[in-house]
């Protein structure tokens, strides 16, 4: 996962733009309950996978780096102080996995994304 830093305008009390990488985001929160963001996100990971079998290759234990560059809306509701129900869709432009000591990579053509779910805080 990579580290990020920014800068966020608070252009008023109800807008803000979050100019924090690695998730950028255009926030309008019109009262308490709700929050509406238009948002890119750029993912790295890497991790140790056991085994990976492909139509162009077969991998065991190998180390892989993971990166994503996408764009999209999400809406959150506040159900609670503690409860947020969360909305959202959006496009992946990038999705590559790179397996460098075995010399392979992987990419995914662009494609949709939807999120649903709940965020709960205790």
């Amino acid at each position: 996962t990579l580290p990020g830093g920014g800068i966020i305008w608070l252009i008023n009390d109800q807008w803000r733009l979050e100019g924090v990488f690695p998730k950028p985001a255009l926030v309008w929160e019109p009262n308490e309950n709700w929050q509406f963001r238009l948002l890119g996100e750029l993912l790295y990971d890497s991790f140790r996978t056991e085994n990976i079998t492909t139509p162009e290759f077969k991998l065991r234990n190998a180390v892989v780096q993971y990166s994503e560059i996408r764009f999209g809306v999400q809406a959150k509701y506040s159900l609670s102080n503690r409860i947020k129900a969360v909305m959202g869709a959006g496009y992946t432009v990038r999705r590559n996995w790179e397996f460098f000591r075995a010399d392979e990579h992987a990419t995914v053509e662009p494609a949709p994304y939807v999120k649903l779910g709940l965020e709960a805080r205790f």
